[in-house]
């Protein structure tokens, strides 16, 4: 069974020659314009790009083998795909799977995707698999569409991968035997990583997991050896941390058996790879790393990713890289942490917050030592201005400005604040309020936060949010708990005092608090935002955070409507031109 090989053992040639065209005159690949002309009811937009070769000659077979009786995947009750235009007549499903390709003709699908779906004899099979296999009703557009673009992703996609893959490495004169722990790996790094379809891209893409594999080898089986061996708990071991603890080790040049390490020869080796993949795994400060000869910071924003959205143009770590930016700026700035820490070490310097000794008079030791190498509030001001378009500070020359920002926030907002008065109005059996406007909302924020969070900014928000934490550390460390904290010992209690005594400013760490937690769990929707994948729990729980978000935000402004959703920018302005606030004069010798 082609399918059942997957990989890479003896390669022979890296030739880059032409691969032979598809040849058979019904051959669906070879005839591309065959799934952009017709105009049966099975008909989806095709790719706007010419597809490769390869993935034309995997298209064909992937089509064929939906219909195999022979295959695992064949419903013998369903008959052929053919029979779906049938049952879509006979049984009156025409209006609604004209709906269905509407609205999937207007997703935002990735090009395996969209070629797969173009395809009549597979779109026909899934509509009959939604309906007869999956109990979608069909009237149900929205379970057919999350139906059809999960199940394209399963396993149509493995079997079009798994037939490109394998015409390649017969080109190549590549050989695996199936189940081989090589193979699993180039199926699950195909998987993972996706082969690019376009001209010219298919071979390019097989060639660079294989080149993957070849360095690899068996580490990441041996990897997986060793967690299994419960040395260290198993749900330690997430795939980030395999991937670093495999990097590691082949970076040493380590040469071991699978037999040495079920018998634990080389555990060693193996701890200081997981305590290295561990600390990599882990945010990490950048002032720490510039420090430290060879360490580099390797924060993720805590948030892994879905779907590959690169080639639409979106980058979800930049809109991650956003939220938490945002979330120093609602902490860090306009609930005066990093103020607050600043007041407290200025009182310490100064002697009248009487800790001498410990690990608090450390820690405040420390955060007075890093100042000079921390961004300056003026540097912090310039990136969120960069960013989010807010205050007034002069960014320089050259730098752009994402004066759009604001609008799209605004108008995201604002959606949402119409879906919650429309669906409060609509009852539950009649819930049909469209979530359009918040889909496109939320694009617009996808590709606007993707072109402008970039360049230097991951890392100085790395260093910010670095920062931010330490400052945290300091405010909620028990001898200043005891010093400011009130009866109740709160860090918000601490802020709020120091805040009022030493910078004359009233802090409602409250409502700062809500605006940073849910305003990040915005950006994390706008991040992982796929259309085709949404869940009603997902959205229900972004519906929530903007609610919530808003609400803060009018009570921020002083009792205004909920709905009065202007961005970021108006009360924000005061705390970029004046960001140390009544500390700023008293910390400027610092410096010096």
């Amino acid at each position: 069974n082609r399918r059942r090989r997957a990989a890479v053992a003896n390669a022979t040639s890296t030739s880059s020659a032409r691969f032979p065209e598809p040849t058979d005159p019904d051959h669906p690949g070879a005839i591309m314009s065959s799934i952009t002309t017709n105009t049966d009811i099975l008909t989806l937009n095709g790719p706007g790009f010419t597809v490769d070769p390869i993935a034309q000659n995997a298209l064909y077979t992937t089509s064929r083998y939906v219909d195999d009786p022979e295959s695992p995947i064949y419903d013998t009750f369903l008959g052929a795909a053919s029979a779906a235009r049938d049952a879509i007549s006979t049984k009156g499903w025409s209006n609604y799977v004209d709906q269905l390709s509407t609205k999937l003709n207007g997703m935002n699908l990735d090009d395996t995707q969209r070629v797969l779906l173009a395809n009549a004899d597979i779109y026909g099979r899934l509509i009959l698999r939604a309906v007869e296999k999956g109990g979608v009703q069909a009237s149900d557009v929205s379970g057919m569409v999350n139906y059809i673009t999960r199940e394209v992703r399963s396993f149509a996609r493995q079997l079009f991968y798994a037939d490109m893959i394998t015409e390649v490495l017969n080109y190549r004169r590549i050989s695996i035997e199936a189940g081989t722990t090589l193979g699993q790996r180039l199926a699950e790094l195909a998987l993972d990583r996706g082969i690019g379809i376009r001209s010219g891209q298919v071979a390019g893409s097989i060639d660079a997991l294989l080149d993957v594999i070849y360095k690899e080898g068996e580490m990441p089986a041996m990897v997986d050896v060793y967690a299994e061996r419960g040395i260290i708990a198993q749900n330690n071991f997430t795939g980030s941390v395999r991937q670093a603890m495999v990097d590691y080790l082949i970076g040493i040049g380590a040469n071991f058996t699978i037999d040495g390490v079920k018998n634990g020869t080389y555990d060693p080796y193996f701890a200081l790879a997981y305590a290295d993949a561990q600390t990599a795994h882990e945010a990490s400060d950048p002032i720490d790393a510039v420090n430290s000869t060879g360490a580099v910071s390797t924060w993720n924003f805590n948030v892994d990713l879905f779907e590959s959205l690169e080639e639409q143009g979106i980058a979800p770590s930049n809109i991650r890289a956003a939220g938490a930016l945002d979330y120093v700026f609602n902490i860090g700035e306009r609930m005066m942490v990093f103020d607050v820490a600043n007041a407290l070490v200025l009182r310490w310097s100064r002697g009248t917050l009487d800790i001498t000794e410990g690990d608090t008079a450390s820690a405040l030791y420390r955060f007075y030592k890093k100042r000079q190498d921390r961004n300056t509030p003026q540097e912090r001001a310039m990136l969120y201005r960069r960013v989010f378009d807010v205050g007034d500070i002069d960014v320089g020359g050259g730098t752009p400005v994402n004066a759009a920002f604001p609008r799209y926030w605004h108008v995201l907002m604002t959606e949402a604040v119409n879906y919650i008065r429309k669906a409060e109005t609509t009852s539950k059996e009649d819930n049909q309020v469209s979530r359009a406007s918040i889909y496109q909302a939320t694009k617009d924020l996808q590709y606007n936060l993707s072109d402008n969070m970039n360049g230097m900014a991951h890392l100085q928000v790395t260093e910010d949010y670095a920062h931010l934490q330490e400052a945290i550390d300091i405010i909620k460390r028990g001898d200043i708990l005891d010093h400011f904290g009130g009866r109740s010992k709160s860090l918000w209690n601490v802020i709020e005092t120091v805040a009022r005594d030493d910078l004359g400013r009233r802090v409602s760490t409250s409502t700062m608090r809500t605006l940073a937690t849910e305003g990040n769990k915005i950006f994390q929707w706008i991040a992982d935002f796929n259309e085709a994948t949404v869940s009603d729990e997902r959205f229900d729980a972004f519906v929530a955070s903007a609610e919530a978000w808003i609400l803060a935000r009018a009570a921020l402004d002083g009792g205004g409507q909920a709905d009065d959703v202007g961005g970021t920018t108006d009360d924000a302005d005061s705390a970029y031109d004046d960001p140390l606030g009544g500390g700023a004069d008293e910390f400027a010798d610092w410096n010096d």
